[in-house]
Parts: structure tokens; sequence; C-alpha cells
């Protein structure tokens, strides 16, 4: 009696799981695979956006062994009318950016090593300026008011030589964290300043009764370990302590603030680890990333560790830089041992059949790598308000002055340069033990978009493990429309948007067919997909094994 298989359906709606026994794993996720997007209510395969590259620097010089203008620091101010305005750090310098090609100098640093920080919470509503921290504790801390000349100047405070890693607007009040005062190293301090000032703070009256509702106040950490994080989640103010704990404050005033303890052994690692994600806190700790909503669920268990899928991919990380691209809502975090980024998809995270009750069914994570040489070893990444078309972006920098971002929607190549392949490989798929030699008859379907190389390799597992691989063209539509980048206004209002750029495609569902000779007991299906553009989706691949006569 012939031996039957059922046909085989792979899709693509999860993520890496590099954990798993391989014949365990989801046949949505991918064993092993890089640079593939998700999407809960997309399950076809598709390639990551590339970045662009946006500028140099007018200081920055091409990275040698010896000299390196590293990209370091930024800041952006959101104004009340609804614009916004940015500065960057490209080594000492620090610049006014208009978003594209256009720089001023502003300052010169004390430090080249600087790391200047003004996000989105850093600015003060009742004046037009955004307070600006160092992560290094170089520069005292400053304020910009978008003045090109006189603009970024030192914050008064009433203290000598302020310096602090982090702030966040909050309660009428300014909240630094870890500082450095008159010298004297105080990474284990926060600062409140008084109720609707900036510009008042103290270093000697602690909250007490004693004290008026509105006062400056400091506090100091339980634990007295430097701070390396401070955020908002549900509602609370949360201080995260270098490879220790998490702290909540309490307390509505100088009277009553407080801290209490929230999440021991969080042991959160990096000066950047700490992120809010919208709806959770995300932190990362040496070999894993934890979200808080999980903790404050389930307790220091290990289904607070949203990167269960990834372990193996992530143990020797010591640190992180993770920041939340709130526009696509995905938290991109860069290990510090890699260059690479792993991408949390929150969509697949929470969608309902992935809930956090008991564990989530499917990986929620893709890792992005590049050909190009800066790679994803970012000198610094952040979030702001694109200034010329006003969508939240993320960008990140370089170790020669150069600004990239990802997502733009005028290039196809990773910085106008590199192909963004795709790999993705199957989970171990099992045969009968009578079926030793085999014929798979197989179809790839896609969406007809840009052109794009599929290789398929069958990994054969048994006595006999021959690797068999094939090659396949998915033509794209017959009419691409293209971006097109003339100088001229007038055209570029014509041709530089998304009706002229989608207007060849064809988006009809095409099928080829294939057939390849098997061997063995156990099969997995890797697709590496190449393409010279950016939109290309492939639906599924199917197989049929039958036994060979």
């Amino acid at each position: 009696m012939a031996v039957k298989v059922p046909p085989i359906v792979i899709k693509f709606g999860a993520g890496l799981n590099s954990r798993a026994r391989l014949s365990d794993v989801n046949i949505e996720e991918t064993s092993l695979g890089e640079n593939f997007d998700l999407d809960a209510k997309n399950s076809a395969l598709r390639p990551r956006r590339p970045f662009k590259k946006i500028v140099q620097t007018p200081n920055g010089v091409a990275a040698t062994a010896t000299d390196t203008t590293p990209l370091l620091g930024y800041a952006q101010l959101r104004k009340r009318n609804g614009t916004v305005d940015q500065i960057v750090q490209c080594a000492s310098v620090v610049y006014h950016w208009n978003g594209a090609t256009t720089f001023s100098t502003l300052a010169e640093l004390s430090a080249s090593d600087s790391k200047i920080r003004g996000r989105a919470h850093h600015n003060w509503g009742l004046a037009t300026y955004v307070i600006v921290t160092d992560l290094e504790k170089q520069e005292d801390v400053q304020f910009w008011d978008g003045a090109t000349a006189t603009g970024f100047q030192t914050l008064p405070t009433g203290l000598t030589n302020l310096k602090a890693k982090y702030a966040h607007v909050l309660r009428e009040r300014v909240i630094l964290a870890n500082l450095t005062e008159n010298s004297v190293d105080l990474s284990h301090m926060t600062v409140f300043s008084k109720v609707s000032t900036a510009t008042t703070y103290s270093v000697s009256d602690k909250p007490s009764s004693a004290l008026g509702l509105d006062d400056a106040v400091y506090m100091l950490t339980p634990n007295l370990r430097p701070i390396n994080g401070l955020d908002v989640a549900f509602g609370d103010v949360v201080y995260s302590t270098e490879k220790d704990r998490l702290f909540v404050l309490s307390g509505d005033s100088s009277f009553d603030f407080a801290f209490g303890e929230f999440y021991d052994n969080s042991n959160a690692s990096g000066d950047e680890s700490v992120v809010n994600i919208g709806n959770d806190l995300l932190f990362g700790r040496s070999g894993a990333i934890d979200i808080l909503s999980s903790t404050i669920k389930y307790g220091d268990v290990e289904v607070d560790d949203v990167s269960r899928w990834i372990k193996e991919n992530i143990e020797r990380t010591e640190s992180w830089t993770n920041v939340y691209d709130q526009r696509n809502q995905r938290v991109i975090c860069f290990p510090n041992n890699q260059s690479a980024a792993y991408v949390l998809h929150k969509d697949i995270f929470y969608e309902p059949k992935h809930s956090l009750d008991p564990a989530p069914r499917m990986s929620p994570w893709s890792r992005w790598r590049t050909t190009y040489p800066t790679g994803f070893s970012p000198t610094v990444v952040w979030a702001m308000t694109d200034p010329i078309d006003g969508y939240e972006s993320v960008y990140f920098g370089d170790s020669s002055g150069n600004i990239y971002k990802f997502d733009p929607e005028d290039t196809d190549l990773d910085a106008a340069s590199d192909v963004v392949t795709v790999t993705r490989r199957s989970k171990l798929i099992n045969l009968p033990e009578a079926m030793q030699l085999f014929d798979i008859e197989g179809w790839i379907d896609y969406t007809k978009q840009w052109e794009a190389t599929v290789q398929l390799n069958f990994i054969f597992g048994g006595e006999q493990s021959p690797t068999t691989s094939i090659t396949l063209t998915l033509p794209g539509s017959d009419s691409i429309g293209h971006y097109y980048n003339s100088s001229n206004a007038s055209l570029q209002a014509v041709y530089n948007n998304d009706d002229y750029y989608r207007a060849g495609y064809d988006f009809s569902i095409r099928r080829q067919n294939w057939k390849v000779a098997g061997q063995g007991n156990t099969l997995q299906v890797e697709c590496i997909v190449s393409s010279s553009g950016r939109d290309w989706q492939i639906e599924e691949i199917g197989l049929r094994i039958h036994a060979s006569v």
C-alpha cells in the first residue's frame, strides 16, 4: 500500500524561534532567518523595509582605525504651534539640522564623547524649549529654544554644574535622574523641580511635611544603586537601577513622594535599555528582554521573558539599546555584541491567539542584518517626528557622522546600495519511515510586484542527508512605477507619490510549480529571496510528497 503524506503548506505569520526543538517549531515560524517583516493580519513573506542614508554631518569623515567622527546625540524641540526643530551631535559639535541636508553649528562641547539627549518628554511646555541631558554626564544640563545662534545654553538650576543622564517632564515638574553636582557623583539621586518651573532644584531637601507642596526636593534610590532608566508605565513613574531592580514613585507632592518596591532582580542593563512601548514597559538585561506587564501578572517567572524564542541568539548579550517605533508598532533592540537588530512586533505578541495567558504560541521576533558597511551597530538610535513629512520615524547614526532613517518611502536598497536578502528556514518536517526515496511536487504562490529571485534549499535528514536546491524567478509586474527623483518641484509633485509608484503593480496571485527528488526521514525547506525592489510578497509554499516509483 502506498505511503501517503498530506500536503504541507508553509506560511509566514510568525517569527524566529531558534530555541524550540526543530520539530516543535510552528509551521508559520522560522527556525533560522532574517530580514523579514511580520504582520498579525498578513501571513505572507515580505521583506523588511530598507533604511536610507539621509545625510552626513559637515564634520563627518570616513572612519579609520584612528580617526572617527561618530554621531552621538540628538534633541528635538516640539513647539506649541505643532512644528518641530532638531539638533544632532557629531563628535563634539552640536548642529541645528533641518531634517534634510542643511546644518548650522550651534555649539562645541567640552568633551567629544558626550551623548546629548532631548527626547519628546524632555520638552518643557510652559516655555518653548527642550531640556538636554548627557548620558556620559560630561556636559551640564542644557536647554535649547530653537534659536540657531544662542539657543543652546546651560539650564539655570541654582546648583553647581548639574549634570544628568535622564529627564522627564511630568506632573508640572522636571524630573532629573542619575546626576553629578559640583563634581560629586550622585548616580543614585533624582531631583524634582519646583512645580511650574524648570529652573529651581534642591539637593538638600527630601520630601517632608515641613515643605510646601510644590517645593523642589531630591530622593535617593533605596538600594543606592545607579539609575539606568526613567520612564512612565501604567500611570506610574518607574525607575530602573543598573543590574538590580525596579522602583515605582508614589505620592503626589513634596510632602509624600516615596519609592516603592516594584520588581526585584529586574537586572536591566544598558543606559537605554528601558523603554515605554505604549501599553507596556520593556527592558533588556543580560541574555534576555523582559516586559513589565507580564512581570506584574505572573511574577518573576519565565513568562515575563518576551525574548524566550530567541534565547539561543542573545544568550551572551550583556546590554541593550532599545527604541520604540510607534508608527509601526514594533520595538527595535540592538545587542551590544552583534551587528544585528532584533525586532519585537507588538501586534504579533499581543494578538489574542498569541495572548499572555499562559504564553504566546508563536514568536513575535524578526532579526535584521545588512551587508552595508555600517551594519546594525549604531552609535546612536532615536525616534522623532520627521520634520519633512511629519511622521514619527526611527533614525540612527554611525561612526562617520552619517544619519540614516528606517522605513523611508523613496529607496529600495539599504542606503541605496545593498540588497535586502530575506532568509527563512521551516520547522523539521518528519516523514514516514517507509518513505526513504520520494518526489516532491510543489508550488509557490506570490503576488506579482517586483521581480524577485527565490532559492529553495531542501535539507534532508536521515542516514543519507543530501541537500537539493532550485532557483526560481518570480516575474515582476510588466509596468512597475518608480519614485521620480527629479529636483524639479513640479515634476516631484506629479511623480513622487504612492499612486505613481504603485501604478504598475498587478497584485494578482500567481503560481509557479516545481519538482525535486528527495531522500531521508526528515525535511526542512529554506527560502532565500533577493530583489532589487522592496515590494514583493510570497503567499505560501506548498509541497506534495509521494514515494518514488
